[in-house]
Parts: structure tokens; C-alpha cells; sequence
């Protein structure tokens, strides 16, 4: 893709053995996509995340910045993940669901619209034998994660 995306954990977070570094590394848009396209990307995390952006000149139709030009667009930190996954475990529940929403704006440039972190709560509503039409499936307990850009 033409921006990228690099993702890590903040700090050592975790405490314990817990302390192992994480990257997930995405390609958001590709040079040419229409202007205004949004793109989620969604995984289970149990820490607060940094989250930067950059051209990928390497990708192919990735034009060459000018010299001197730093590919990095933007640095986010997205807190609030690790206290609401200690708040899941403490209920039994499983690590939230992280999701951001970028946008490739009008103006070319991408941005981090929107972090969440949330948890599936469709197995409780099972198990509690609820079985009311549209509870199943559906995702609840958000607790949206603060982005700070």
C-alpha cells in the first residue's frame, strides 16, 4: 500500500512475563484509491497501542518523497486499552477487540478517525439463555480507547 501503518505496544506494559514486544504492520491505501475511502482494521489486544503512519515508497505506484522528506504522516497513541482489558479479566471475559477506523481524506492525507476497544458480549447473552431476537451476535460494552495524535 501507498500509507502504511506500524503498530506497537506502549512501553512494557503488562507486568509479569508479559513484556514481549508486538508490531502488526498493515498496508492501508494503495497510490490511486478515491479520495474519502475509509479502512478498518480490527484484532484482540490487551495494551495501549502507538500506531504510525507513513508513505511505503517501496510499494509499487509509491512515489518518491522528495529528498529530505520523512515518510512518517503521524504518531497516535491510543490509550485506555490496557486499564479496560484489566476491567475484562477481572469479569472473566477474554482480551477487547481493538478497532480503528483511518480515512484518506479529500485532501490526500490519512488520518486515525476513530479507536475503539470493545468486548463481544453475545456468548454471556447465550449463556444466560436471554435468546431474544437481535441480542445474539450483536457487540456491546464498548468502552471507546482516546487517541491522542
Amino acid at each position: 500500500g501507498f500509507f502504511n501503518s506500524v503498530m506497537g505496544s506502549l512501553g512494557g506494559a503488562g507486568g509479569g512475563g508479559d513484556d514481549e514486544a508486538w508490531r502488526k504492520d498493515n498496508a492501508l491505501f494503495a497510490a490511486g484509491d478515491r479520495l474519502t475511502k475509509r479502512r478498518k482494521l480490527s484484532f484482540s489486544h490487551d495494551r495501549d497501542i502507538v500506531c504510525r503512519l507513513s508513505y511505503d515508497e517501496a510499494a509499487p505506484g509509491g512515489d518518491a518523497l522528495p529528498a529530505g522528506t520523512s515518510p512518517l504522516v503521524a504518531v497516535y497513541n491510543i490509550t485506555g486499552v490496557a486499564e479496560f482489558a484489566k476491567e475484562l479479566k477481572s469479569k472473566g471475559l477474554g482480551k477487547p477487540k481493538v478497532q480503528l477506523s483511518f480515512e484518506l481524506g479529500g485532501n490526500g492525507i490519512v488520518s486515525l478517525v476513530r479507536a475503539e476497544a470493545m468486548v463481544d458480549e453475545a456468548t454471556e447473552a447465550a449463556a444466560e439463555g436471554a435468546g431474544a431476537p437481535g441480542k445474539e451476535g450483536e457487540e456491546g460494552g464498548d468502552a471507546e480507547a482516546a487517541a491522542d495524535g
